[in-house]
Parts: C-alpha cells; structure tokens; sequence
C-alpha cells in the first residue's frame, strides 16, 4: 500500500489549487484590464483596416494586434483619424 495514490498530499503540493482558480476568478482590476486591453486590440484592428482599406499591410495589421497602444497613437499622430470620427457621409 505505500504506492497508493495519496489525494490529499497531491492536492496540497500541486499549484492548481482552489485557491489559485479563486484569486483569478474574483481579480477584478485585471479583468478591467482584459476588458480595456480587448476594446484597445479591437481598435486598433479597426483603424488598421480602415487606414489600409486599398490595400493590405500584414506588419500593420500584426503590429495592431500586437501593440494596440502604440499602434493607436502611431496611427493618430501620423495619418490622423482615417475618416473614423468624420460626421460627413461618404455617398
């Protein structure tokens, strides 16, 4: 019997505990963060295809998903809004 598999030494020796899964379901700075960080990636993806609309750029389209900060403030301070924010309706 000393080969049995022994549940509760297991359990305390192991890094996936419940306590682990706890703290990460009740963190709520960092889900606000996943949240922010998720809207940030799915703008700049937007204004990536929105300012390359004719054609294609894979490193501005990965550098958006990579970086969206930079690539936010990259594309606003050099190609402005893209047409983004223009109240004018293209017909």
């Amino acid at each position: 019997m000393d080969n049995c598999y022994n549940k509760k030494n297991n359990y305390n020796n192991s890094i996936f505990n419940d306590d682990t899964f706890l703290y990460a379901k009740v963190n709520t700075p960092y889900m606000i963060y996943l949240v922010f960080h998720l809207i940030m990636v799915i703008i700049a993806v937007y204004l990536s295809w929105k300012c390359n609309k004719q054609n294609f750029n894979l490193l501005s389209f990965l550098f958006a998903l990579l970086f969206p900060y930079i690539y936010i403030i990259y594309i606003f301070s050099t190609q402005g809004t893209c047409g983004t924010l223009s109240t004018e309706k293209s017909i």
